[in-house]
């Protein structure tokens, strides 16, 4: 009985502690907000031109703001998702020539 009671103040303890830090929302700034937006109409049209632009627009243009929003203990911390579309983006952006091979 004392095992089951000593469970019992065990586990109340640990939802006071796991409740709050889980119920915590994640307030970001207008600058997150806007690139977040942004990639998530990239990602439902990513060959959408306009929305490619929009995205590149919202993305930090200089270290110091990439630092704000992707530096450590800044709100786009782990912002994966935010820097893998670059790759995709300098593909579809890139002006395509056409070769042609006279014979």
């Amino acid at each position: 009985m004392a095992t089951n009671r000593a469970l019992l103040l065990l586990s109340c303890g640990v939802l006071l502690v796991v409740a709050p830090v889980h119920g915590e929302e994640k307030h970001l700034s207008d600058r997150a907000r806007a690139l977040t937006g942004a990639l998530t109409e990239l990602q439902q049209k990513p060959s959408d031109p306009l929305l490619q632009q929009r995205y590149l627009n919202a993305f930090p243009h200089d270290y110091k703001s990439f630092l704000q929003l992707f530096g450590p203990d800044r709100e786009l911390y782990d912002g994966y998702d935010f820097i893998s579309v670059l790759p995709s983006l300098a593909k579809e952006l890139t002006p395509r020539r056409e070769f042609f091979w006279w014979g």
